[in-house]
């Protein structure tokens, strides 16, 4: 289980890069997706294996704040190029 996730959440850090260099509405909706899998995969993980809730917290919530930001920059970028 625990390999699954770490896919997830690398993929989807990769997407999220990806996203952010050459933003398109559609790799947008793939990252969200991408983004959603991981915290579910976690919270499953957490909930069967039962890590300890301190550290997956501080875990997830660095990886939140990275791909939320890159998250931001995509967004920023669209929004951009839609008013020229």
């Amino acid at each position: 289980m625990i390999f699954i996730h770490v896919i997830i959440a690398v993929l989807s850090l990769f997407t999220a890069s990806l996203t952010a260099y050459r933003p398109t509405k559609g790799k947008l909706i793939f990252t969200y997706i991408m983004t959603v899998g991981t915290l579910i995969s976690g919270v499953s993980l957490m909930v069967l294996e039962s890590a300890a809730a301190a550290k997956v917290c501080i875990s997830g919530g660095v990886y939140l704040v990275g791909v939320i930001s890159l998250i931001l920059i995509a967004r920023r970028k669209i929004a951009a190029a839609l008013l020229y």
